[in-house]
């Protein structure tokens, strides 16, 4: 989160630990880690490719069935979802939910002007950042009155390094 041109820290981390927003009293932990029903727990891709493998252990039907659960990861998902698997694509819109419950929780705390989504899950389809904003958008407070800006991030897998490299021209410059 930035304000005033400025990246918002948290006090004992860079990034203030949103994914240990809990979303769900008493839900699950990623990888027995983190706060139980964290918001990282079901909005990562770790958490992900763990809900399918666990679908396929327990006989659901889909065409990563003929390969290991153990053997399935992010890529192979992202293969099936391109091939309109179901079961694949039921695992990314509950993902893309929980994501836009936490984006409602922020909002709502923070009422930000603009809202810019990337990363690896964002970027994965389109069904994920519609139903992101469908979510965040019915759980906003006072929405349709206050919305903010929602877009993609254009950085994509640069923006950590272009934002980095940002904030150390910055100091340089306040040095000078």
């Amino acid at each position: 989160m930035m304000s005033g041109g400025k990246l918002i820290r948290g006090a004992v981390d860079t990034e203030g630990a949103v994914g240990q927003m809990i979303v769900q009293t008493g839900g699950p932990r990623l990888r027995g880690k983190g706060n139980y029903g964290a918001l990282e727990a079901f909005v990562s891709v770790p958490s992900l490719v763990e809900r399918v493998r666990a679908q396929l252990k327990t006989g659901r039907s889909s065409m990563l069935s003929p390969i290991s659960p153990d053997c399935v990861n992010f890529a192979t998902l992202l293969d099936a979802l391109s091939q309109g698997d179901l079961l694949v694509k039921e695992q990314f819109a509950e993902t893309a939910r929980y994501l836009g419950i936490g984006l409602a929780n922020l909002i709502n705390t923070f009422h930000p002007e603009y809202v810019i989504l990337g990363g690896p899950l964002v970027s994965a389809d389109p069904l994920v950042f519609n139903i992101a904003l469908e979510t965040a958008k019915s759980n906003i407070y006072h929405y349709p009155e206050y919305s903010p800006v929602f877009s993609h991030g254009m950085l994509t897998d640069e923006a950590v390094a272009t934002g980095a490299a940002i904030m150390v021209l910055h100091e340089w410059e306040g040095n000078e």
